[in-house]
């Protein structure tokens, strides 16, 4: 896999590893932890997880200060599905403008009930439309409670 850092305001791309460790047989999901080499220093997420949300959030947490993981989940277009969503899975809002949860809970109704297409991207995916989440604009993600 790869991923897009920023450091020092800079953008790089790196390979991320996913190492596994087993598989949640409920949920038939991957137990894993990611693990990332920066100028040979090696960062990995400190537990053990079966949800790449919250693994991706706690590589952040790992990494220095000065650099940020630069993702659809981290960015402010990118948003959750407010009913439910699939692992790994994220919605680009950029044509959108919602203000709270209930402008993104219309946008989702209305995607269902007309049949529209949002796109969908995983939770690393990264495009040049990208931006930093900030105070102006809502989004709908953990990223932006987090951080």
């Amino acid at each position: 896999m790869k991923i897009n850092l920023l450091i020092n305001d800079k953008n790089y791309i790196y390979n991320i590893e996913k190492l596994i460790y087993g598989k949640d047989t409920e949920y038939d999901l991957d137990i894993f932890q990611l693990q990332i080499t920066i100028n040979d220093v090696k960062y990995i997420s400190s537990k053990s997880f079966d949800c790449m949300e919250y693994a991706i959030i706690n590589l952040q947490k790992q990494l220095p200060n000065n650099i940020h993981i630069v993702c659809c989940q981290s960015c402010k277009y990118g948003n959750f599905c407010p009913y439910g969503d699939a692992e790994n899975e994220i919605f680009c809002l950029i044509d959108y403008n919602p203000k709270d949860k209930m402008d993104v809970a219309n946008i989702f109704t209305e995607f269902w009930a007309e049949k529209e297409v949002l796109q969908r991207n995983e939770l690393l995916y990264w495009c040049e439309k990208y931006q930093k989440i900030n105070n102006d604009y809502f989004t709908y993600n953990d990223w932006a409670y987090i951080f």
